[in-house]
């Protein structure tokens, strides 16, 4: 009976010893997983063009920035091209079509 009983216990702390590994082991391959997700994502950011440093609050501060700017730009463009529909101003004024042609001297 207690030759069993060693026997168990033997078997017991192998099992014990190799779980004990097993967990050793995945731990270790999860951290070089992670790192290597890590370096994946920091080269794929750094490929692109992107900095990591900034947050959802600064990116949304861009995008709000950038959409103004492109509102103005098409204004700008559309008032540049109803300008040069309308065809030259007025020297003068420059607010009416000219209507009087100036001829130079003789």
């Amino acid at each position: 009976h207690d030759e069993d009983l060693r026997r168990a216990d033997r078997r017991f702390e192998e099992e014990k010893r190799l779980r004990k590994e097993w967990n050793d082991a995945r731990r270790a391959y999860e951290r070089r997983l992670d790192d290597a997700h890590a370096a994946r994502a920091l080269l794929e950011t750094e490929f692109r063009g992107g900095d990591l440093t900034f947050d959802m609050t600064q990116l949304d501060g861009v995008h709000h920035k950038l959409t103004e700017a492109l509102k103005r730009n098409r204004a700008l463009a559309q008032r540049r091209a109803e300008r040069d529909a309308r065809g030259p101003n007025c020297v003068s004024c420059a607010l009416r079509a000219p209507t009087v042609a100036f001829a130079p001297c003789g």
